[in-house]
């Protein structure tokens, strides 16, 4: 799987440079936010289309529906976080991982009922737009964790 990641990635990037050798640069530069938003990106994709197959076509609760699409989504999330963003390969601790990701995802969604609270009920933003908020502010303080506590590979100071 992991050559599959980097098959594809190896393939943009060459296509990349060849059309924008300005753009290519930038991309390489900032590389792992650009895939750090784009495994975020594809997890919340999997969370949405599952939550509506097992609604519609299963026939599920919808809180069930939200729970296992969830869960599913959560392992998209950590394989591609883990292997592809943060590039950490190891399986030693794997499990340890898998268990600061999932505390950390039940706490982010702890942190944005709090923040779509404050920002609706209190400042009276939008919720759409407060969604938009605490989900930024949540993938930043996420990918800051993620990279210096989950996937350092032992390594705290390890610079990616």
């Amino acid at each position: 799987m992991i050559n599959m990641f980097e098959k594809i990635e190896n393939t943009f990037l060459n296509l990349l440079n060849k059309i924008s050798p300005g753009l290519f640069r930038i991309t390489v530069r900032f590389k792992i936010y650009f895939k750090y938003l784009i495994s975020g990106g594809i997890a919340a994709g999997v969370d949405i289309v599952l939550l509506a197959i097992f609604k519609e076509l299963g026939g599920l609760n919808y809180l069930v529906a939200a729970i296992l699409a969830f869960f599913l989504a959560f392992i998209v999330s950590f394989v591609m976080q883990k292997f592809w963003t943060f590039g950490d390969t190891g399986m030693t601790g794997v499990h340890r991982q898998a268990g600061l990701y999932l505390g950390i995802a039940l706490v982010n969604l702890l942190v944005n009922t709090l923040l779509m609270y404050i920002f609706v009920d209190w400042f009276h933003i939008w919720y759409i737009l407060s969604q938009v908020l605490a989900s930024g502010l949540i993938a930043i303080s996420s990918f800051v964790i993620y990279r210096r506590f989950v996937f350092n590979q032992g390594n705290p100071t390890k610079e990616l």
